[in-house]
């Protein structure tokens, strides 16, 4: 996959298509930063990902948690 960004966020990465996806832009040398509630989501599927990316827990809706 061709990527034309150095750094992504994504919300819901701990999820199962999350998880898959933030994996393909970190292959992609992507900078990616997760951010997830994991109510759903669970950081199992970021385990082999962990040292790469830049892990958050919390709600998008948490204001001080995206600024």
């Amino acid at each position: 996959m061709r990527i034309n960004f150095k750094k992504a966020l994504v919300t819901g990465g701990a999820g199962f298509i999350g998880s898959h996806l933030v994996e393909a832009l970190v292959a992609g040398k992507c900078r990616v930063t997760v951010l997830d509630n994991l109510f759903s989501g669970s950081l199992l599927n970021l385990e082999p990902l962990r040292d790469r990316i830049t892990f958050h827990q919390g709600d998008i809706r948490q204001r001080d948690i995206l600024e």
